[in-house]
């Protein structure tokens, strides 16, 4: 029993360098499928490959261009980093990400502008989404608290959205 669990705490790791190398290799669909499965079990896991296999599912979300799935990684990567040891490369990722976060929330505001009705909700629900993403990395990102707060007030949460615009 000891040694099944030792090979499969075993197998996570290497999931999650197997994960590393495919993306290093340009197979980002290989990289994504290995980094998910280590990351099923987290418990699994040695503390610095948790954090780094969040990194890199990141990245690969990022070349992707799933930006809502890489917002989250890095989000994840960033808790897991107890440490602090990925800090300098999470942040790195996090700056080539946001202005795409940024982008998709002001997307879907000026769609939302143009839009009524239940188009029009989900529209400014979609901006809040991508806005609040963006938050998750950058709590201070003035852009995307203005944004939020817009489509908090298009979706009538006057409250809420005077929160993010003071």
């Amino acid at each position: 029993m000891v040694q099944l669990l030792i090979g499969l705490a075993w197998a996570s790791d290497a999931d999650i360098t197997t994960g590393v190398v495919e993306y290093g290799n340009g197979n980002y669909e290989r990289a994504a499928l290995k980094l998910q499965e280590g990351l099923a079990d987290p418990s699994a896991l040695k503390a610095r490959n948790l954090a780094k296999g969040w990194l890199y599912l990141g990245k690969v979300r990022l070349q992707q261009e799933d930006f809502l799935a890489a917002g989250e990684a890095l989000s994840q990567a960033r808790q897991a980093d107890a440490g602090g040891d990925q800090a300098r490369e999470i942040d790195a990722e996090v700056e080539r990400l946001l202005p795409y976060l940024r982008m998709g929330s002001l997307q879907a505001m000026n769609q939302a502008r143009g839009s009524d009705g239940p188009e029009a909700s989900r529209l400014m629900a979609t901006s809040g989404l991508w806005a609040t993403t963006a938050l998750q990395l950058r709590r201070d990102d003035y852009l995307c608290l203005d944004l939020r707060g817009q489509a908090l007030d298009g979706l009538g949460r006057k409250e809420e959205a005077v929160a993010d615009f003071t």
